[in-house]
């Protein structure tokens, strides 16, 4: 028998109490010369021994019901056989303790994390003489830290002391199956694993297939649960840029999202935007976030340089430090060029085929300066120009490119660069099928539907659900509609599957209301076309007399602009690759992480890859920016932010009886700080507890002195 608790064996020491109140409190008899005493004599002899034994009784009774309450309070079990330690000799376990964001919980003081290694220690302090111990850590992926069993367990407390905590989200199946793999290299029938982890819910998704590898290797498993248990918690589930660029010295809009994770209603709730390590420059309140429900606000934040700008959201700190933040990387502008080849010029700028197009990029009055730069040339022009010199390319209305210039326009969107399509009266849609069907083309371009003669017939675009990035702005009604724009005729759209390496899928961006696709896009290599089934003047339709054309072909140019920008953002634990240019080849490149302290830095090489110049790094286990720094010359500077996963922001635990269902050798332990893990080395199902018998037994005593006190009273 083991007791979960021992320390509170002490307390049977306080049976002293009432022998000591018995012995200062017991009857003296005092004698006092009577005459009428001698015929009483008789019979107090009678009554004295009786009184003694009921003193005595009670005596008795209430030092049994403090050992009773004392022995409950120690929690004793029966100690098996079965168990990790119930067998004499060394023993072979493996250790996995859990270092996903949410062990970084508390409740004031310690962390679950903390208090996980505190349990770790004490696992392997409480190991016989000669076991061996292997050492995990796992989030979403397994990494062991000492994967081979070890004899020396000094060793393995300093690896459980220098752990760390990562802002990954956890998966218990990976390090489960690698410690079944090391139990089984050696042979290990009488070892066990030790599971310590907070039971998140979102980590136990595999219970199935655990349950599945524990029936087949027959394993021992204890889930250590450390404290503190679920807690209120607010988190930054989204940051999204909501404004089509970044340009510089002009607040830029971006869309956050606030999710409450807890069980109460969370309410004015203060979310604040900051730039780079300025203080937050705007905020919002929001009233009220319900139980497990998300609010959105806008914020505005603005840049004062051209290049790699960290954009931050925050809320207030709760005791899930982690989600209390989201960075993303942005990059700031201060100019973007634009070619607009049109099909025909026009006899003045009013009559070409790209002026409402240039009008909506720049939309400022001739003579005022703007970002964005279009500059409008014919398709002759086009051979002549260097496309490298301009961020993105839009074909409006033009019949047919030279050979050479359909060449250097899949070049130049390989190479990241952006291309618009817009069909017309002159468009020859078998031209453009042939020479960009198998490549540029998201689409291919069909026969024409609607005329633009008659008006009576048009198509709408869709109502709602717009998911897509270029119009999810219009998910808000506040933000206008994109219904009331009439179109008379285009283009019917068949989106292309991916044949190449360097195509991506077709995605389409917006339908009409009879489900036909209204634009379609594809990244390509490194670039990417967004492809339009109407015209991008009055010709076909009357979208660029409505308030949303503007936006629309802004936000449409944005998404080509910054394509190259979606690698500056990833998961936390994905790969970073950017691709360099050809200077950067086998530079160095020193990558500081978020929080490091200073001259902590990992490095880094850019390496040929495919045939070009590439810059890897994969070691994103901490969510927030990374800057990196390029020995190159020039010196050049990069930054790249890491998003932890939201879904590890909620804390809810699955039940105890699940954990339980992976099998007979399963124990689920609680632990507290402080408490004793032996239980734990006593085994799975080997250590029945009776507290709760002796709990009764106690209730039972002190109901039977209760009664006789009072009855020993009443007939004295």
């Amino acid at each position: 028998m083991i007791f979960l608790n021992p320390w509170l064996l002490a307390g049977i020491g306080a049976i002293a109490a009432p022998i000591v109140i018995h012995m200062l409190v017991r009857r003296h008899l005092k004698r006092v010369k009577w005459a009428a005493m001698r015929f009483l004599r008789t019979a107090v002899r009678r009554n004295e021994r009786k009184l003694r034994i009921e003193d005595l009784l009670l005596l008795l009774l209430r030092c049994l019901l403090l050992i009773l309450l004392a022995l409950a309070l120690a929690r004793p079990a029966l100690r098996g056989m079965a168990g990790i330690a119930s067998a004499r000799g060394p023993r072979t376990v493996v250790i996995a303790l859990d270092n996903s964001y949410s062990m970084g919980l508390t409740d004031g003081g310690s962390s679950r994390f903390e208090n996980g290694k505190k349990a770790a220690t004490q696992i392997v302090d409480e190991l016989p003489a000669g076991s061996q111990a292997a050492f995990l850590l796992f989030s979403d992926v397994a990494r062991p830290v000492i994967s081979e069993p070890a004899s020396d367990l000094n060793l393995v407390k300093k690896m459980i002391g220098d752990a760390a905590l990562t802002d990954r989200a956890s998966n218990v199946h990976p390090p489960l199956r690698e410690a079944l793999d090391i139990l089984k290299r050696h042979a290990a029938d009488h070892g066990g694993i030790f599971l310590i982890t907070d039971a998140q819910a979102n980590g136990w998704k595999e219970l199935p297939a655990m349950r599945r590898d524990l029936a087949d290797a027959g394993a021992q498993v204890s889930v250590v649960l450390p404290s503190p248990g679920p807690q209120p918690n607010l988190g930054i589930s989204d940051i999204a840029l909501g404004s089509a660029l970044v340009p510089v010295n002009t607040a830029a809009r971006f869309s956050i999202e606030a999710t409450n994770y807890g069980s109460d209603e969370a309410r004015n709730v203060t979310v604040g935007l900051s730039i780079d390590a300025d203080p937050p420059g705007d905020q919002a309140v929001i009233d009220s976030i319900p139980p497990g429900e998300s609010r959105r606000v806008s914020l505005f934040a603005k840049a004062r340089t051209a290049g790699y700008h960290a954009i931050t959201a925050q809320l207030p700190p709760d005791h899930l430090a982690a989600d209390d933040r989201r960075t993303i990387v942005v990059r700031a502008v201060d100019q973007v060029r634009v070619l607009l080849v049109a099909g025909n010029l026009g006899a003045t700028p009013r009559e070409g085929d790209a002026f409402f197009l240039e009008r909506a990029l720049s939309p400022v009055p001739a003579g005022d300066s703007y970002f964005i730069k279009p500059r409008v040339v014919s398709a002759a022009d086009l051979p002549a120009l260097k496309l490298a010199d301009f961020e993105a390319v839009a074909l409006v209305d033009v019949p047919r490119l030279q050979p050479d210039s359909v060449a250097e326009l899949q070049k130049f969107v390989v190479a990241g660069g952006g291309l618009l399509i817009f069909p017309g009266d002159e468009t020859d849609a078998a031209f453009y099928n042939d020479a960009f069907g198998k490549t540029l083309l998201p689409a291919t371009l069909g026969a024409p539907w609607g005329d633009a003669a008659g008006k009576e017939k048009f198509r709408l675009l869709q109502p709602s659900n717009y998911t897509h990035p270029i119009v999810s702005i219009w998910q808000d009604p506040a933000a206008g509609t994109l219904t009331t724009a009439r179109f008379y005729k285009g283009l019917s759209l068949a989106p292309i599957p991916a044949q190449a390496k360097d195509a991506g899928q077709p995605v389409t961006v917006l339908d009409y209301g009879d489900g036909s696709p209204a634009i379609v896009e594809r990244t390509w290599g490194s670039g990417r076309v967004i492809e339009f089934s109407s015209s991008a003047n009055a010709a076909w339709n009357d979208l660029p007399a409505h308030p949303a054309f503007v936006p629309l072909m802004q936000r449409s140019l944005g998404r080509l602009v910054t394509r190259g920008d979606e690698a500056l953002n990833l998961p936390v634990g994905g790969v970073f690759t950017w691709p360099a240019p050809t200077a950067w080849l086998y530079k160095t490149a020193t990558v500081t992480e978020p929080g490091s302290v200073p001259g902590a830095t990992a490095k880094s090489k850019v390496e040929l890859v495919d045939g070009a110049p590439l810059l890897r790094f994969a070691a994103t286990d901490h969510a927030g920016v990374y800057d990196v720094a390029i020995d190159a010359q020039p010196p050049a500077k990069l930054r790249f932010a890491a998003q932890s996963d939201p879904a590890e922001s909620k804390l809810d635990p699955i039940s105890d009886a699940d954990l339980k269902s992976l099998g007979e050798g399963t124990q689920v332990i609680h632990w507290e700080p402080g408490a004793d893990m032996r239980l734990a080395l006593g085994g799975q199902q080997a250590g029945q507890e009776f507290w709760s018998i002796l709990a009764a037994l106690a209730l039972a005593v002190a109901c039977c002195e209760t009664f006789l006190a009072g009855r020993f009273s009443a007939a004295k």
